[in-house]
């Protein structure tokens, strides 16, 4: 505001200016100044000042910034999304397979460990671009947080053991279920996990809880997941930008700024809020608050073990490398697979064979995955669909999975073979999965 009047003092016109202030809350409010000499009849001039109130206004600026940011990103991770999750199902696929056939004091294990550890962690950058783009391939159905966090606490303790931090689990109780994606659901802890471990340098108490409560616009059943961990801290400033996709605190090349980001995207996704408490020196709290969901569903005990079967599998793959990686595989374990390079080439061999199961990407040239499941179910009402992309727009994929199974790429041997299996035992329904 002094700089202003001291530029209209000057002889300038008109000034206009922004300035960043305390508001009465302590909270920073942004504005517009614009200062200007209008001359009077008497000759003298007059000061006209205006101040206003322009926060929302750079909040929305900001918002549709991001918006924009966000639809480039989503552009570029659609385009490599495919072809990139393509050469990690090859590379982490027979890195698993030579791992298996390796003693565990085998000197090239560790080797091996390595690239398998700098393939998950591609695995998961792709998987964060997807999901904050929205371009990533979801399937909700009723979920219980606490189950989740339950079947994941080994691997969260693994994650915060060599740092001297103890992980609380206690209060995550039965709270309600939601509608979610339940990776998405386990993507948000790991990142949670991983942000509160490194907010503890020094040790401390990470501690997740779960309790029912209402959801603030419809007054609706909600679940809360709640973390908090008893570390640094965030200064306001911080605070207010941690879900920012790519900003980030660390040093360069220790974070890619995405992982807040990322559990951020998937809350919106999934019609929820989530909002964060921090002081410098006293922890952080970050609050979830998830719809509930009236359509219970009973969990029922995983099968780890992957079957093999004796079944004819048509496997319609374009990607020379990551069907010949697939057939090993299902060959490997008893099944017979008649392999295809594209939907029409399916089509052709289906007039000659008599398959159990499709197992089909869903990006193929020419006719692809989904009209070509489509147009063998239509001829064979007796097979068996399971759907495999790495990445696959949602208008390829609508309404289509709620009737077949689908496998993310990148997948290991024994996902393959899990979902190969779940699929063919499962009851064929028009209308349903099939």
């Amino acid at each position: 505001l002094q700089g202003a009047l001291q530029r209209t003092a000057a002889g300038e016109v008109l000034v206009a200016s922004d300035a960043a202030v305390a508001g009465p809350d302590g909270t920073t409010v942004d504005l517009s100044v614009s200062a200007a000499l209008v001359p009077s009849d008497t000759g003298t001039a007059h000061l006209l000042l205006v101040v206003a109130d322009v926060t929302e206004q750079r909040r929305t600026q900001l918002q549709l910034h991001q918006s924009q940011r966000l639809e480039s990103l989503g552009l570029m991770a659609g385009a490599v999304a495919h072809d990139y999750n393509n050469l990690l199902t090859v590379v982490l696929g027979y890195t698993d397979l030579v791992l298996r056939r390796l003693g565990p004091e085998h000197p090239s294990r560790p080797d091996l460990l390595a690239v398998a550890q700098a393939g998950d962690q591609a695995r998961l950058l792709t998987d964060h671009l997807l999901t904050l783009s929205q371009h990533r391939v979801v399937q909700f159905e009723p979920v219980d947080p606490s189950e989740v966090i339950g079947s994941l606490e080994q691997m969260l303790r693994r994650l915060v053991s060599s740092n001297d931090i103890v992980l609380d689990c206690t209060a995550s109780r039965f709270a309600g279920q939601v509608m979610a994606d339940r990776g998405q659901l386990e993507q948000i802890l790991l990142n949670l996990v991983v942000n509160a471990r490194d907010a503890l340098p020094d040790g401390g108490t990470i501690t997740i809880a779960t309790f029912p409560a209402a959801m603030p616009a419809t007054g609706g059943p909600a679940v809360v997941i709640e973390f908090a961990d008893t570390g640094v801290g965030m200064p306001e400033a911080v605070a207010a930008r941690c879900f920012e996709p790519f900003f980030t605190t660390r040093p360069r090349g220790e974070g890619t700024g995405l992982g807040l980001a990322t559990v951020n995207a998937v809350v919106t996704q999934t019609g929820g809020e989530i909002t964060v408490r921090s002081r410098p020196g006293l922890g952080t709290t970050f609050r979830i608050l998830l719809p509930a969901t009236e359509s219970l569903r009973v969990s029922e005990p995983v099968e780890h073990h992957a079957q093999g079967g004796t079944e004819t599998v048509l496997l319609t793959e374009d990607d020379p490398a990551v069907r010949a990686f697939t057939s090993a595989v299902l060959e490997a374990n008893g099944y017979t697979v008649v392999p295809a390079a594209s939907g029409q080439d399916a089509i052709d061999l289906l007039e000659r064979t008599a398959p159990d199961l499709l197992l089909t990407d869903v990006v193929l040239p020419g006719m692809n995955g989904v009209e070509l499941s489509r147009r063998v179910t239509d001829l064979r009402p007796e097979i068996h669909v399971l759907l495999m992309s790495g990445f696959a727009e949602d208008a390829s994929l609508n309404g289509r999975l709620d009737e077949v199974s689908f496998l993310p790429k990148p997948f290991s041997p024994d996902a393959l073979l899990r979902a190969v299996r779940a699929t063919i035992d499962e009851p064929v329904v028009q209308g349903s999965k099939r």
